[in-house]
This record gives C-alpha cells, sequence and structure tokens, in this order.
C-alpha cells in the first residue's frame, strides 16, 4: 500500500501565525510579570529606533547599489527587532490596562453610595442572589455634583431576578449603589475575584439593593445580544 507524503508544518510561511504567538506572548507578560509599565515602554521605544535605524541601513544599501550579503530584504536582524517591538509593545500595553486604573475612575468614591451613569457591556446574568452586568461608567453623581469619567465596574443588583430588569447589552442606566473596591483572594492558589476583574478592565464593583435602584434609559446604538 503506497503511503502519502506528509509535509513538514514549520512557522517560516506562516508569517501572521508567528507574529501573533509575539503579541499573545507580551500580553502575558505585561500582564503577570511586575515589570513595570516604563520599563516596557522604554524597551518598546528602544526597539522602534532600533527598527526604524535598520530599515534606513537597508533603504541606504538598496540606493547604493551594494547587495545584501547577510539575506534577503528584510534582514533578519530587522525582523528580529521588528518581532521585539510588537512583544513589548503589548507587554506595555497590556501591563498598563492590567495593573493600573484610571486617575478619574471609581476607586476614589470606593464606600460611598452614588449613582452611576453609562453602558451595559456584557449581557446579564441572573442568579438566585441577583443579576449581574458589567457597566461602562461614564458619570457618576455624588452630593448633587456630577463628574464624568471613564471606568468600568461590575454591578450587582441583589433580588432582581429574570424579566426584572428590562436591561440588556447596549442599554444607558443609572445605577444607584455603594462603591466597592475588589478584594484578592483569602488563601493562596483560591480564585481572585481582583485579577479576574482586572482582566476584564474592571477596576471596581457595586452594589445596588433592589430592582428600584436601576433605571434604563433606552439604548445606546451598540446593543446586540
Amino acid at each position: 500500500m503506497k503511503k502519502k507524503n506528509i509535509r513538514n508544518i514549520a512557522l517560516a510561511p506562516y508569517p501572521a501565525v508567528r507574529l501573533l504567538g509575539f503579541v499573545a506572548g507580551g500580553v502575558l507578560a505585561g500582564s503577570f510579570f511586575p515589570v513595570g509599565v516604563e520599563v516596557w515602554f522604554g524597551m518598546a521605544l528602544a526597539s522602534l529606533l532600533a527598527v526604524g535605524g535598520a530599515l534606513l541601513y537597508e533603504w541606504f544599501l538598496s540606493r547604493s547599489g551594494r547587495s545584501l550579503d547577510v539575506g534577503r530584504f528584510p534582514l533578519p536582524v530587522s525582523t528580529i527587532l521588528f518581532l521585539v517591538l510588537v512583544f513589548t509593545a503589548f507587554a506595555a500595553y497590556a501591563d498598563l490596562r492590567f495593573n493600573h486604573v484610571p486617575r478619574n475612575g471609581l476607586l476614589p468614591f470606593a464606600g460611598k453610595s452614588i449613582v452611576l451613569s453609562g453602558r451595559v457591556e456584557s449581557r446579564p446574568v441572573v442568579s438566585s442572589s441577583g443579576t449581574r452586568f458589567q457597566m461602562e461608567v461614564r458619570e457618576v453623581f455624588d452630593d448633587g455634583d456630577a463628574t464624568e469619567l471613564c471606568d468600568r465596574a461590575a454591578v450587582h443588583v441583589r433580588g432582581a431576578g429574570k424579566g426584572e430588569l428590562q436591561i440588556r447589552r447596549g442599554s444607558l442606566v443609572r445605577v444607584k449603589g455603594s462603591v466597592t473596591a475588589l478584594g484578592g483572594a483569602g488563601n493562596r492558589g483560591e480564585f481572585n475575584p481582583h485579577q479576574a476583574s482586572r482582566l476584564k478592565g474592571v477596576s471596581a464593583s457595586v452594589f445596588a439593593v433592589g430592582v428600584w435602584q436601576v433605571q434604563s434609559d433606552g439604548e445606546s446604538g451598540g446593543g446586540v445580544v
């Protein structure tokens, strides 16, 4: 019986897969390795300058008519520097999003009962304790003062059963509740709500005591269930 030839699969013919690997590696490195966002940004800037210098050198060689003895265009060094740039740039972005919260965020209101205005970003999940959803907060009302901000909050409405809240993803809502800073795991190895929420860009949780604390203001145009 004649055997079929099986081609060896390498990453070289798949540049997008190789690039995706460096993107994913950079996101993981920036999220879970506490190097510091300044370090990642510094490395990304240095890589960008190095890539620019390498491309300028290749352009100079091509204009002068000299042959590139070390390989085809672009030079392997330029390719490596570009991949390092991709890795460090995404690491810096992930570190900034995961380990840092907005200056004009919800944490200064921790421990207070306030009114939040914004858009529902996730599909509401109903359980025996109530309804949970993620909210993009755009404005906060505290003691009669309105403050514009840009942050995300995990909202829990106690006792809100299925069908009691007429909201969906994309709905504009106002929620009155108490803001709480995210807590970590009780013991090592247990589920860490702070880490899980930061992966979603959420910096605080909001607890509303009942359905009457949530007011729907219609749709924002992006409400796709």
